[in-house]
């Protein structure tokens, strides 16, 4: 948000750790993926077992399957994914847009932030945001994605920008005007709000990093090879505006007059110019790293971020600049003053800082509680869950992972599996051939020998007593006194073993490298090699009863049985990345989790699998659910996200209080297509007593949402259950006491 203040620019030239932005010519290409070669291989002493895998990491806008919108981090909060973009809406409240269409806003200075995705269909990386006001906003990213809200960030709805070309920075100046700037010189104008754009020319450009505009007349853009542009005829016209032997790129631009302007960039370069751009001066680099981001809250007091948690402020217009503790060393790569002593920056890994002392001390809000792999994660039931991983780390939740905290786990070496037969009594394996028993639900841990010091993998109990363990050369574990004491049992097979799973004390199967399914009937006392057609590490195995089977692998295999595990046969996953768990609540429903975020999901018994946007990159390990509602997936980084579908079809308030829309409307339900669910948003501007039904294409009602249900004004969203319905068009109606006419929508169901 502005007034008259200068808005600041973003510019995306950091390097992205976990994926790379695939362009054609600087034109964003829809799909494109990056091949990452990589060495998997769960760390292991005393055994070299490692598989050379090609996996796939990469942005891009795409349309969520169903169930992808249940998924919310729990770990970090409020998010782990990039952030590149943030303004501020008013005193203490703010906005931070980032990677796989990640729009987050807080109204109590940071205590709590609403998660949001722009339309519930865009997972794009965005890239800028910018405010004018409290409630009206806007968001652009890569493949020419743009998004407008009128609510304070509640809801968005999409602007049709002409171009595919990556967007980089955005400025409104007032509620009509405004322009946004990008790959191969790209440069928008609208006059009507977004509605319709035109296209403005800079001569001999190809990348455009940064706009400002400081009244609907003057403006600047930064660019590569140290260019800088100004208009004075609302950018009709472009004029190069040199800067003396700089060549490198600039990346923001901020102006808080007609005369008075700042760029920053690489190599930790600024600009100054007090003459509206006709000259600019810059010294030597005021910092050893690039700079990303500026913005000043008058002609005196300014900021800028770079990478490696680089914050700067001058407070004589850029004379001197002073170093900021950040206390982050993160790339930063947004920064939004609200006045002299209230500022906001964004960075990589969901860094989210705020300070209201002028960046004496500066408030690092984002993070979570460890930044060590999640390797598996185990609930016992909707409360009590617990995630083991790198360097000894034991969490534990007691309220579905809303809160976790720390167990003392007596070690520092990696931890693989867990499994609790109640919330008191669980056992924990990793590497070394740890085995770690608790009686009390984590509290304490008492190491159990077991006479191996080869890494243990999984770990599966069939009741209290009966359980077994597997692991590195083949080692196969078996307790009958509830974990307390352990023997090996012989399985003919050398080579590393990454999963276990029984289905009763007779039955079960144990996989690993090299395609390798091991199937047991007398609890263990035999093994025999099952053959099944491939020879890419297999990472988990699950069966649901004494037939149905179903196991993952490296280079996205999927397999599946009927008949018991006999024989096994492929199902195709749609990703070539390494799967690293499985599991299926019921004959039908089930999830596998694997590299790059990926989570697959089946509603038919794994004959066809969907691939769920996760909300992150991160390579995923571990994953557990109790039934089709609520799960957990865990991973690099400290990352545990959760899938939680709401009980019942109530409508619930989602997002901020305290923001009244300006009219009442039905916004299209997404997913759209769907199958077997979908959620409906709408907003109310009036409090009033409101119904919501759905029909079928004849008129007749099929479904009641709610039933003369009092709201007051605000945005809303519900739930739609299709289990049971035809395919076909369903029309979604909201009535209400203070409506004029009936909101409809038609949703589209697939089967």
């Amino acid at each position: 948000m502005r007034g008259d203040r200068a808005m600041r620019t973003y510019l995306i030239t950091m390097l992205v750790i976990v994926f790379s932005i695939p362009f054609v010519d600087g034109r964003f290409a829809y799909g494109q993926v990056e091949e990452v070669e990589a060495e998997y291989a769960l760390d292991d002493e005393d055994e070299e077992d490692t598989e050379s895998i090609v996996y796939t990491e990469f942005d891009y806008t795409g349309v969520l399957t169903p169930g992808a919108l249940q998924w919310r981090w729990q770990l970090p909060y409020p998010q782990g994914n990039h952030l590149y973009g943030v303004d501020v809406l008013k005193a203490g409240a703010a906005s931070m847009v980032g990677a796989l269409g990640t729009i987050m806003v807080t109204t109590d200075s940071g205590t709590t932030w609403d998660e949001t995705n722009s339309l519930g269909s865009i997972i794009t990386r965005f890239t800028a945001v910018d405010f004018l006001d409290s409630l009206t906003g806007y968001a652009i990213g890569l493949g020419g994605v743009a998004v407008k809200t009128i609510d304070g960030g509640l809801t968005w709805s999409n602007l049709a920008i002409p171009t595919s070309f990556a967007l980089t920075s955005i400025r409104f100046v007032n509620e009509d005007t405004g322009w946004v700037v990008g790959y191969q010189g790209t440069v928008k104008r609208t006059t009507n709000g977004g509605s319709t754009w035109t296209t403005q020319v800079v001569p001999n450009v190809i990348k455009l990093n940064g706009v400002d505009f400081y009244t609907s007349e003057f403006g600047w853009i930064v660019a590569d090879s140290g260019k800088i542009f100004a208009t004075t005829d609302r950018g009709l016209s472009w004029a190069l505006q040199p800067v003396a032997g700089v060549t490198t790129p600039w990346n923001a631009v901020t102006f808080v007059s007609a005369t008075d302007g700042w760029a920053v960039g690489n190599f930790g370069r600024v600009a100054v110019t007090n003459n509206g751009g006709a000259t600019w001066g810059s010294g030597p680099p005021v910092v050893g790293v690039d700079l990303t981001s500026a913005h000043f809250v008058d002609p005196l007091t300014g900021w800028a971020v770079g990478n490696q948690g680089v914050i700067i402020k001058t407070l004589n217009g850029g004379g001197t600049w002073a170093l900021q503790n950040s206390g982050a060393p993160e790339n930063l790569t947004g920064i939004r003053g609200f006045d002299t002593q209230e500022a906001w920056v964004s960075g990589s890994k969901g860094t989210t800082l705020h300070t209201t002392d002028g960046g004496s001390t500066w408030d690092k809000q984002s993070g979570g509680i460890t930044t060590n792999a999640v390797r598996r994660i185990f609930f016992y039931d909707a409360a009590n869950g617990w995630a083991v991983g790198d360097r000894g780390m034991i969490l534990h939740t007691t309220d579905g992972g809303n809160n976790w905290g720390g167990q003392a786990s007596g070690t520092n070496k990696t931890l693989y599996g867990v499994y609790f037969t109640s919330p008191n009594n669980g056992i924990v394996v990793g590497r070394s051939g740890w085995v770690l028993k608790t009686l009390d639900g984590g509290s304490s841990w008492t190491r159990i020998l077991t006479g191996t010091t080869r890494v243990l993998n999984d770990v599966h109990f069939v009741d209290a007593n009966t359980g077994w363990i597997a692991g590195n050369s083949g080692r196969v574990l078996k307790t009958t006194n509830g974990g307390s004491s352990w023997f090996r049992q012989l399985v003919g097979y050398n080579n590393t073993l990454y999963g276990v799973h029984f289905v009763n004390e007779n039955l079960g199967h144990v996989v690993g490298t090299r395609g390798s399914i091991l199937q047991t009937t007398d609890g263990g006392g035999t093994w025999r090699q099952i053959l099944v057609g491939t020879n890419r590490a297999l990472n988990s195995v699950w069966f649901n009863d004494s037939t149905r089977g179903w196991a993952c692998g490296n280079n996205g295999v999927l397999l599946r049985t009927l008949n018991a595990g006999n024989t096994w046969f492929s199902m195709p996953s749609g990703t070539s990345n390494p799967l690293r768990e499985i599991q299926f609540v019921n004959a039908d429903t089930g999830w596998a989790a694997g590299h790059g975020g990926v989570i697959l999901s089946s509603v038919d018994g794994g004959s066809t699998w969907a691939q769920s946007a996760s909300g992150t990159f991160e390579t995923l390990h571990g994953l557990h659910f109790n039934d089709a509602q609520n799960g957990w997936v865990g991973g690099l980084q400290g990352t545990v996200i959760n899938y939680s579908v709401g009980p019942g079809p109530g409508p619930s308030l989602f997002g901020r209080r305290g923001l009244v829309p300006e009219t009442a409307k039905l916004f299209q339900n997404y997913p759209n297509p769907f199958n077997p669910s979908t959620r409906i948003r709408y907003s109310l501007e009036k409090p009033q007593s409101i119904s919501i039904r759905v029909y079928d294409v004849l008129g007749r009602e099929v479904a009641q949402l709610a039933d003369n249900l009092y709201q007051t004004a605000g945005v809303y969203e519900t739930e739609f259950v299709a289990s049971g319905f035809s395919a076909g068009v369903y029309i979604v109606s909201i009535t209400g006491d203070q409506l004029k006419a009936p909101l409809t929508h038609k949703m589209m169901l697939l089967k």
